[in-house]
């Protein structure tokens, strides 16, 4: 089965591909990689944002451009039955691409462009307006609030099938963001249009000297599940943007299980990066679940390839073995140190680059579904208040998945584990306003008045 990853970055995911199928048809068909998706990753997102640079025009070239690329990479055959989900561009706007006089247009483009070309995507997300980390676009919070409404409202107004398409993004970064967010979400009742959600922000709080004592994201959570009870919603999606490191695979496995215990409903949690062409483009290394499933980095530095790896081979040889164990299967061809060589001219060989990141599909998908054996093993303790012995489990795990290294950021994550279990069991959101008026005041925007 497929994991719940969603690839970022789609454009390049394909060029990458694209190469292989069309300089070595021996290697990759789009067949074979249709049926490998399928089975790995086969969640893509994409970004209107790839177009929304710094000094950009919002007119409606910028729109016909991006629909251009996107039915190109629509039509691509393997990609036949693989969902794709478009981005806003939000985050352009963050970062001040987007003339403040400019950004009401922006929004009336983008919702044009979704009621117009919903047969291109599977889902797309709400267009949500919030101060960057760095930078504010925004004079006022009742301008940003007053922008939000505009924006959610042409959402709410778009014809109900493409509407169940849409994830209803809920912010919750600080407490007056917050409090825009709950306006939309209660007073306006917007959510009761829209049957998938979704939360941001959570990469401004990642590294907060003040986090709250739960996993962040549950924070709007909460609000999704106490209106889907109230609903009698039983299944939804809950998109994370960000959030994908191993060790919160494991947070999300646990809270899909809670959830369906406690409240029936059926929560897919999926969560989206880019960090593959980072760690492989940028890094040079790739992640390797061992035997003792423990996650490890293996560097694929030119100049480390003959250097033994945690005593079990040389790094040249363990890695075309990973490789192609990842793709075993499938009728992709298996790779071979001899004809397929990490390195061309000193530089990596694209049909490497291509497989390592088949390899990285498939070890999200290897590496998910051992989470959800491990929650169905250790679930029980938590069910029956053996609180000590699960958390204890936990900690193993976590040290595992942490490179077998313990941190006093793995030991605050396994409490967080327990105290998110318990707030969503709860769903009091008395203690959820707490949460945000007590532990994220201090990343407030300052420059709004």
């Amino acid at each position: 089965m497929s994991s719940s990853f969603v690839s970022a970055a789609l454009p390049s995911v394909q060029n990458h591909i694209d190469a292989v199928i069309r300089k070595h048809s021996d290697y990759l068909t789009n067949e074979n990689v249709n049926k490998f998706l399928h089975n790995n990753v086969d969640k893509f997102l994409s970004s209107i944002g790839i177009y929304v640079v710094k000094g950009c025009k919002v007119e409606k070239k910028l729109i016909q451009r991006y629909v251009k690329l996107l039915t190109r990479m629509r039509n691509k055959e393997y990609m036949k039955d693989i969902e794709i989900i478009i981005d806003s561009g939000g985050y352009s706007i963050q970062q001040g691409y987007v003339e403040n006089k400019d950004i009401p247009h922006f929004i009336k483009l983008y919702h044009e462009f979704l009621n117009k070309n919903d047969y291109l995507f599977n889902y797309a997300f709400t267009l949500d307006l919030s101060a960057g980390f760095k930078s504010c676009p925004f004079k006022t919070w009742k301008e940003l609030e007053n922008l939000n409404i505009e924006s959610y409202q042409l959402a709410v107004n778009l014809p109900e099938h493409i509407r169940n398409k849409i994830l209803y993004i809920h912010h919750f970064r600080t407490p007056k963001l917050f409090q825009i967010y709950k306006k939309m979400f209660y007073e306006l009742e917007f959510p009761k249009y829209f049957k998938n959600f979704a939360t941001g922000g959570l990469v401004s709080l990642a590294n907060t000297k003040n986090t709250p004592p739960c996993v962040m994201y549950v924070v709007p959570l909460v609000h999704v599940l106490s209106y889907a009870k109230n609903n009698n919603i039983k299944k939804l999606r809950f998109h994370v943007l960000g959030e994908t490191e191993f060790k919160s695979i494991l947070e999300h496995c646990f809270f899909e299980k809670h959830i369906k215990e406690t409240h029936g409903i059926d929560i897919e949690i999926t969560y989206d990066s880019s960090s593959i062409f980072k760690i492989l483009g940028m890094g040079r290394y790739i992640y390797v679940l061992d035997k003792f499933n423990i996650i490890r980095k293996m560097t694929l530095r030119s100049d480390s390839l003959d250097m033994m790896w945690r005593n079990e081979g040389i790094i040249k040889d363990l890695f075309y073995d990973i490789i192609n164990k990842s793709i075993d299967g499938y009728g992709i061809k298996k790779l071979n140190k001899i004809d397929d060589p990490l390195y061309c001219n000193g530089r990596m060989n694209k049909i490497i680059y291509t497989y390592g990141i088949f390899q990285m599909f498939n070890l999200f998908a290897t590496f998910q579904d051992l989470c959800y054996k491990i929650v169905d093993k250790l679930y029980p303790y938590y069910k029956n208040k053996e609180f000590f012995r699960f958390n204890d489990e936990i900690d193993k795990y976590m040290i595992k998945f942490n490179g077998g290294k313990f941190s006093r950021k793995i030991d605050y994550r396994i409490n967080n584990i327990q105290n998110s279990l318990e707030v969503l069991e709860s769903l009091d959101l008395d203690y959820i306003d707490y949460l945000v008026n007590n532990y994220m005041v201090s990343e407030e925007f300052q420059s709004l008045i």
